[in-house]
């Protein structure tokens, strides 16, 4: 653990140390509007007493070079970029610089209206999920969270007052888990960062106890319900697939409880290992606005282990069947969670993947990510004569974690289109781990197709093998009934199994193909499934 402060300064050091390599590389506002947001970062820089960049003429150059392209766009800002111009506008108005972006409540007056209008339309809603909304749970609580404080910079209590209403309906349609629904039921944990961090928002904003409830409530969720490295879970997401690197939403709410902030050290070390302060792109300026957001509304005070620090930590979903473990170095998620309605634009997918398994020495070995519909990565896969589009997810589930640190196994019993699958996870030893699976179905159906999506990408190694740019196929005599991929070890049944390079996972922000980056491929390890199930056993070298 850090002492109080040198979290703060780490997080203004990260900021400071990229905008640094940022201003020697591309423009800022050469890349896509999301980036833009880079200009709260670079005010807040530009104002801050004891900031390297205090008074910065380069930093004032590149907050107008970003200024200007905001001015010449056709579309007006967006719910995020709106925000930040917002707190912009603020911070530069109380050090006495709002010359160096004229006419800058303009563009917080063209951000906020459309924003306003999309509150209106919903002001009846008591259920923010996005069939229910017409777009996502998360965009709703942006919009609430940069009209109101749109409405503060131009003065308009409509634009307050709607936002606070919609903001204590939101509140009243939180789930108990601290989560917030994109669809029903179940969570979005990549997604939920935004609505938790923007009830800290309104929370800071107008000193609402409501709101500072709901926001803790969210931030507890994501110290429960991830990765112990602080990435969020993608086995129980129903929008996005893995990511690396852990996401940077609402680091300043985190920062008011002792555990919040031991999180957040974890959530700043994670960051610095897999993506060191460097030329961001795309996305960096995002991250850096949030990251100002952090230093200025931080709390200090003493850090205090969070919920993974210890070797042990169990935890189950509330009304939905999912749930994680935490075991020594091993760590494990099982759910069983369907849609009951599919959401809104094309961007959900079903929770196709019942289980996901990462060890702190190797990272993820098991990617639980999903897609939408049947496809070849979904967990099971049960051919049944009379329906060839049997559903990818069980239709009804339940998980039993264990008791933390028990020899107790972790069990999901789901009931399947054409039987039931049984699946308990035994924590051998701190390098083992034994999947036991079994199908119970008619005898006609047998073999099941089982499949793990591994955490194999380009360039790995799969028995002295390296996985390149071209399509390969490991059968059954090749695998042997043992995978090793240096860093880990599965062994399984050999008879009938297969291993797949590459699967492309499904994009949906690729609107046209649904296509991903290569860097997405996974691997596919498919086993067949009869009477007397698998044993699959997972082994740190």
């Amino acid at each position: 653990m850090t002492a109080a402060g040198n979290l703060k300064q780490g997080i203004l050091d990260y900021i400071c140390n990229t905008v640094e390599v940022q201003m020697a590389g591309e423009a800022w506002s050469a890349t896509r509007p999301y980036n833009w947001q880079v200009v709260r970062a670079l005010a807040y820089l530009y104002t801050l007493e004891g900031s390297p960049f205090k008074g910065s003429a380069k930093v004032a150059d590149g907050m107008r070079e970003v200024y200007r392209a905001i001015q010449s766009n056709a579309e007006a800002p967006d719910n995020r970029l709106t925000g930040h111009l917002a707190e912009t506008r603020l911070l530069l108005d109380e050090a006495g610089a709002l010359d160096l972006l004229p006419k800058l409540d303009d563009q917080v007056a063209r951000g906020a209206a459309h924003l306003f209008e999309r509150l209106d339309d919903i002001r009846h809603l008591t259920h923010f999920t996005s069939s229910n909304n017409g777009t996502s749970t998360n965009h709703v609580a942006v919009y609430g969270a940069s009209v109101y404080r749109a409405g503060e910079v131009l003065k308009r209590e409509d634009y307050t007052a709607l936002a606070r209403d919609t903001w204590f309906r939101l509140c009243d349609d939180q789930h108990p888990d601290g989560f917030w629904a994109e669809t029903t039921p179940g969570p979005t944990p990549s997604y939920n960062n935004l609505t938790f961090c923007c009830a800290g928002r309104m929370a800071r904003y107008t000193g609402e106890k409501r709101f500072r409830e709901a926001a803790q409530r969210g931030a507890r969720f994501h110290r429960v319900f991830c990765y112990p490295d602080t990435c969020d879970l993608e086995t129980i997401d129903g929008r996005v697939r893995y990511k690396n690197h852990p996401h940077w939403w609402g680091g300043f709410v985190c920062s008011e409880t002792p555990d919040g902030r031991g999180f957040m050290a974890a959530k700043l070390a994670t960051l610095r290992k897999v993506w060191p302060p460097r030329n961001m792109g795309t996305h960096g300026g995002e991250l850096l606005a949030l990251m100002s957001e952090d230093h200025q509304y931080w709390i200090d005070g003493p850090e205090a282990p969070w919920e993974q620090s210890g070797p042990n930590h169990v935890a189950e979903l509330q009304g939905v069947p999912g749930g994680v473990r935490k075991q020594g170095p091993w760590f494990v998620c099982l759910q069983g969670i369907a849609h009951l309605l599919r959401g809104w634009g094309g961007f959900t997918i079903d929770r196709t993947s019942v289980f996901s398994l990462w060890h702190e020495k190797t990272g993820l070995i098991v990617n639980g990510s999903g897609e939408p519909g049947i496809h070849s990565a979904q967990s099971i896969k049960i051919n049944l004569p009379w329906d060839k589009e049997a559903p990818p997810v069980p239709e009804t589930a339940r998980v039993d974690m264990g008791a933390a640190g028990s020899k107790e196994p972790a069990r999901l019993h789901a009931e399947f289109r054409g039987g039931t699958v049984r699946m308990d996870v035994n924590f051998v030893s701190g390098k083992e781990v034994a999947l036991d699976v079994k199908a119970g179905m008619n005898r006609k159906y047998y073999p099941a197709e089982f499949t793990l999506q591994l955490e194999l990408r380009e360039g790995d190694r799969v028995n002295g093998e390296v996985l390149g740019e071209h399509a390969v196929e490991f059968n059954a005599d090749r695998l042997n009934g043992r995978l090793d991929a240096g860093r880990f070890v599965i062994e399984f049944p050999a008879a009938g199994a297969r291993l797949v390079w590459p699967h492309d996972p499904y994009n949906p922000y690729d609107v046209v193909n649904k296509r991903s980056a290569r860097s997405a491929y996974v691997s596919l390890l498919k086993l067949p499934l009869g009477p007397d199930g698998a044993k699959i056993v997972f082994k740190i070298p």
